[in-house]
């Protein structure tokens, strides 16, 4: 029995830490879409983004449209 408890208590701290690092990763993963949500590009209007964008690309962007 005494055998099995360094194992086992190995095996435990393995787990917690992997559960705190997905934990995290889903964390970053959520603040970083609610960031698009919020953030400026919910704010551009489709004028001020037309006039960022090159005019070659948007004639480009039209003609695979068409």
């Amino acid at each position: 029995m005494e055998n099995q408890k360094p194992t086992q208590n190995l095996v435990l701290s393995g787990i917690l830490s992997l559960v705190v690092l997905i934990l995290f990763v889903l964390l970053g993963l959520y603040l970083s879409l609610s960031d698009i949500d919020k953030g400026t590009f919910r704010n551009l209007s489709v004028k001020e983004i037309e006039t960022n964008i090159d005019p070659n690309v948007v004639s480009k962007l039209k003609t695979t449209i068409d």
